[in-house]
């Protein structure tokens, strides 16, 4: 009877062990699993955090420009203005000359100010439509950075119902 208590309380010790190895596993497993997600989670919020900086950047430089060629035009047109009305005021004939030859260059200028700005639209829907290429590639990445995150924790709990299983399996003979 003392040999079979004494049997019966080593078992239940082993049980014991057995059932405090299978939970520490368990927690390192999922001590580990949650690291790898809170290391996920922060590297997705710096890239996130990256492209965002950089769209601002971008939109800010295009805005600088868009404001320094404005202010360039506007300053033009002011010397020109400024020319312009200087040269009414002057009534000889070579004034009429001078006046036709800078109402043809005010023509030229303002042709070329249509041209660039044409030009700098034609680069921001150009960059814009970069952006947009961009956020989809991106977008689509990060899908399938979840869908890999996914899968790997599925994986991971069925290897831990595997170990589950193993450890149930260990637990049989010794009861």
């Amino acid at each position: 009877m003392e040999a079979w208590l004494k049997e019966e309380d080593e078992r239940k010790k082993q049980q014991q062990l057995a059932e405090q190895r299978r939970q520490q596993r368990r927690e390192a497993i999922e001590k580990k699993r949650e690291q790898q997600e809170r290391e996920e989670a922060e590297r997705f919020r710096r890239e996130e955090e990256e492209r965002v900086r950089q769209e601002k950047d971008k939109q800010q430089r295009h805005a600088d420009r868009l404001e320094a060629l404005r202010k360039k035009r506007e300053e033009e047109e002011q010397r020109e203005m400024e020319e312009y009305r200087r040269l009414e005021q002057e009534k000889s004939g070579d004034a009429e000359e001078k006046r036709r030859r800078h109402l043809e260059r005010l023509e030229r200028l303002k042709k070329q100010r249509e041209e660039q700005e044409e030009k700098e639209m034609e680069v921001f829907r150009r960059e814009q439509q970069e952006r947009e290429e961009t956020e989809r590639r991106r977008a689509k990445e990060r899908d399938e950075r979840i869908e890999r995150l996914r899968a790997r924790k599925t994986k991971e709990r069925n290897n831990n119902n595997l170990l589950n299983k193993e450890d149930n399996k260990e637990e049989k003979p010794l009861r």
